[in-house]
């Protein structure tokens, strides 16, 4: 039988024993018999929190509100070219108008001019046009197989030459159509005078309209923009009440066949109402000059 612990040996298990059952601090659970058994393993460490998505881009401000800008000039169209003065001696047109009938006829036939005789009272070489001029067909309105059989397009054989000059400036400017009322017109008179125009003989055009080879049509009804009193020619001409392209060309190709002496006279509707939707042109035996009215 083992002999009982002396009480030097139970003192210190006795006192180990209390201090077990002692809290070590208020509000905390008793300690384990040994600081080591006492702490619990430390759980797992928790998987870091996932990274938060981004955060959708924010929508683009709105640009910052630019000073208003200037508005642009606008651009006022090209002067156009100063226009040229009728020839103060209007040598061709004189000196078709000095040509007989047979010398006049000889020189159609020297250039090719397609033609055919035909009779006329108060017409000296009547001829009738039988194709076109330098590839300009010249002819009055109407269906094309119904050009050149009117009584109005008989013409004399002095103004066939001119036309053979103009149809030349027509050609160099891409006009492939010249659209006349009439030429010859039997007992034409000049209005408000009474004396024969130059219609009663032949040697006159009413011309109202221009054709270019891409179908651009100039009338002069629709496309002159004049007034009655306004100077047609020369550099201190009057410029169209619209400036349009069609007034610019139509005031150009006229005057340079008033400075190439083509004609004697050519009437435009600046000059009167009565000529407000053509353009008179005729060759005259007593002029020398060209005129643009």
């Amino acid at each position: 039988m083992p002999l009982p612990a002396s009480p030097r040996v139970l003192a210190p298990l006795l006192l180990s024993l209390v201090a077990g059952c002692i809290p070590s601090r208020p509000g905390m659970g008793l300690l384990a018999p040994s600081r080591a058994a006492s702490r619990a393993p430390a759980p797992a460490s928790a998987p870091a929190a996932a990274a938060a998505p981004p955060l959708a881009p924010l929508p683009p401000a709105a640009p910052a509100r630019a000073k208003s800008a200037p508005a642009p000039a606008v651009e006022k169209p090209e002067a156009p070219a100063p226009l040229p003065s009728p020839a103060a001696s209007a040598e061709r047109a004189t000196a078709y108008m000095k040509l007989d009938a047979a010398a006049c006829e000889a020189e159609l036939k020297r250039r090719g001019v397609p033609y055919e005789l035909a009779t006329a009272q108060g017409v000296d070489r009547a001829i009738r046009l039988r194709g076109p001029l330098r590839g300009v067909e010249i002819h009055a309105p109407g269906a094309k197989d119904s050009w050149h059989q009117s009584v109005h397009e008989i013409l004399d054989c002095r103004l066939a030459l001119a036309l053979d000059d103009f149809a030349a400036l027509l050609a160099e400017r891409d006009f492939i159509e010249v659209v006349h009322a009439s030429f010859y017109r039997k007992n034409a008179k000049i209005a408000g005078r009474g004396v024969p125009s130059q219609h009663a003989s032949g040697r006159a055009m009413d011309l109202s309209a221009l054709v270019k080879r891409d179908g651009t049509r100039l009338d002069v009804l629709k496309d002159w923009h004049g007034a009655i009193g306004d100077k047609a020619c020369g550099p201190d001409a009057s410029p169209p009440k619209q400036d349009t392209p069609a007034a610019r060309e139509l005031r150009s190709l006229v005057c340079e066949a008033g400075a190439r002496g083509i004609f004697h006279l050519i009437l435009t509707p600046n000059f009167n109402h009565a000529h407000h939707n053509h353009l008179h042109i005729d060759l005259a035996p007593k002029r020398t000059h060209a005129d643009v009215k």
